[in-house]
């Protein structure tokens, strides 16, 4: 980013702007118009929805880091697993409690955004399995910090509580969609944030058919003009090794 932001709001839209974005200059972004209509009425649903799955506005901010996870952990040995160190904090900034609080990306190794067929992905049921297993093992850490004069009004606010809310409402697939940067409509957190809308469809009946029409027919446009560069490259350098081996 170049720029800074004090309200999450604000964050949130200037992700899914850069994403629209992304969807309206990528020239091979769509694969036909079906395609096109629905990521575009889908980004532009996601939009709207910003202010709905903000509760912390203006902070306070926490420290996030995109990459982090197992892989970026050094341990003590194989046995004792004590955690040593943590590297490489590159993708790291300040940002918004919904993404600090939200599930991590790496449960499965391969982040939600990039599994396909929706709800029917059979790796969400163990997503589901080790996320059970990853709030029961906050759960435990809390009660090791915790004394007795904990109030309710704290209590709502542990890690544990907001991670089992984000999981009911289904808010969790939207910060998700947020930090897993562009991806479609047919990846598992976006049909699962269109079954926990319960207006979803009713928004998404909302969008512009004029806009929406004007941008499929750009995007044909643009994958007619990707098809035609990329039919010239491969003749272009036929023959040539490695150039074989990548258009095959």
């Amino acid at each position: 980013l170049s720029t800074t932001f004090t309200s999450s709001i604000d964050y949130f839209k200037h992700i899914a702007d850069h994403d629209l974005r992304q969807l309206h200059e990528q020239l091979n972004s769509v694969d036909d118009e079906e395609d096109a209509r629905r990521k575009y009425i889908n980004w532009t649903v996601i939009r709207q929805l910003i202010p709905r799955f903000v509760h912390f506005d203006n902070g306070p901010f926490k420290l996030i880091c995109d990459d982090f996870g197992p892989f970026n952990m050094m341990v003590d040995n194989a046995e004792d697993l004590n955690i040593v160190a943590v590297l490489d904090w590159e993708w790291s900034y300040a940002g918004p409690q919904e993404l600090f609080w939200s599930p991590p990306l790496w449960l499965l190794g391969q982040p939600p955004a990039s599994w396909e067929d929706g709800h029917d992905d059979s790796r969400l049921s163990r997503y589901n399995k080790y996320l059970d297993i990853w709030i029961r093992v906050i759960q435990e850490e809390e009660q090791k910090v915790l004394d007795s004069s904990t109030g309710d009004d704290h209590d709502k606010k542990l890690p544990s509580v907001l991670l089992r809310k984000q999981r009911q409402d289904g808010s969790m697939w939207f910060y998700h969609i947020m930090q897993e940067a562009f991806n479609g409509p047919n990846s598992v957190p976006f049909s699962r944030l269109r079954e926990a809308v319960p207006d979803f469809e009713e928004l998404a009946a909302a969008v512009s058919k004029e806009d929406t029409e004007a941008f499929v027919k750009m995007k044909m446009e643009h994958k007619d003009h990707y098809e035609k560069d990329l039919a010239e490259m491969k003749e272009r350098y036929r023959g040539v090794p490695y150039m074989q081996g990548a258009t095959d």
